[in-house]
Formats: C-alpha cells, structure tokens, sequence
C-alpha cells in the first residue's frame, strides 16, 4: 500500500515536472532572476546599512538575512496557500481534473501530490537564494539555525496547506455544483 502511494506520488511528480519542463523559457527566466532578485536585496540592505533585532535580548540579524528568511517562509506559505487551488483549476481548464480523479487514486494521495512539485521546486529556489547569497554576498548560514527555521517552517506549511485545501474546495465545490445563478 506505500509502496503503491509512492508510485503514485513519483507519477505526480514526474508529471508536474515534465510540464514545468516543457516551458523552458521560463527555467531561463528563473535561473536569470535568481541573481538579479538576490543583488538587488543586497544592496538595499547595504544602502539601508541596519540591523534588525531579534528580541529583546539585544540581539540583531543584518537586514540582508533578515530579507531572505523572510522570502523563504513567503514562499513556502505561498506554495501551500495558493499551490494546490492553482493546480486544481489548470486541471479544470485543461479537462484532465476528472480524469485523474476517476482513477483509484486515493485523496490524500491525489493532494499531497499535486502539492509536492511545487513544495520541492520551492525548497530548490530557496535553497538556490539561500547558496547565492551566501557565495558571492557573504550571507552567514548556521546548521543550527536552519534546523530551527525547517522545523518552524513545516509547522507553518502544514497549518497554512489546511487553508489551502479548504479554498481549494471551493473551486471542486463551485465548478461541480454550477454557478449560483444555474
């Protein structure tokens, strides 16, 4: 029965990346932007030229730490936010939703799976902002801290892929039932 799910969890993944895949021109721009999107916050932290504290412990974080943290979490919350109610409706416009969903695959299966391309591609970009910035800008980086920041993150992820599954049920909800006018 696992090994069953983690099949259907590689079919998932393997087809969210080959269709990801398929647009190159967006790989590009991404691996463009990389660079562009981690200068340009360096040198507003450097322009600003401030730390930020850490508590009241009189702690302080450079500002440039402090940015790209940030945009870590960002971007997580926003993969489980917005990821699977996105998906969910390219699967409608595309006519492949109902099929997918007539096949045995079991639920939570066919959600963690339409969740988990983004979630990985997502942990590749933070991890690609988090390697830039440490090479070419000198962004320090912990081991201890990054445990904290994973666990405090998966914790955040979880609670905000709830609401994400629950507005992503009102997409399945409104399209299966017609509008409210019908």
């Amino acid at each position: 029965m696992i090994f069953l799910s983690l099949r259907q969890l590689g079919a998932f993944l393997r087809r969210d990346f080959l269709h990801d895949l398929s647009y190159r021109f967006a790989f590009v721009m991404d691996a463009v932007s990389f660079l562009g999107f981690v200068s340009v916050w360096y040198f507003v932290a450097r322009f600003l030229d401030r730390r930020v504290p850490l508590g009241g412990n009189g702690q302080t974080v450079d500002y440039f730490a402090y940015v790209l943290v940030g945009i870590a979490a960002l971007t997580y919350i926003q993969t489980a936010l917005h990821g699977l109610s996105s998906r969910l409706r390219g699967e409608q416009t595309t006519g492949t939703l109902e099929a997918v969903l007539a096949t045995p695959v079991p639920l939570r299966t066919f959600v963690v799976g339409t969740l988990l391309w983004d979630l990985l591609s997502g942990t590749i970009l933070i991890f690609a902002y988090l390697g830039l910035a440490a090479a070419f800008f000198g962004l320090p980086v912990h081991a201890s801290s990054l445990l904290g920041f994973g666990l405090a993150l998966a914790f955040t992820v979880l609670s905000a892929a709830a609401l994400g599954i629950f507005s992503a049920s009102f997409i399945i909800s409104f399209i299966l039932c017609g509008y409210l006018g019908t």
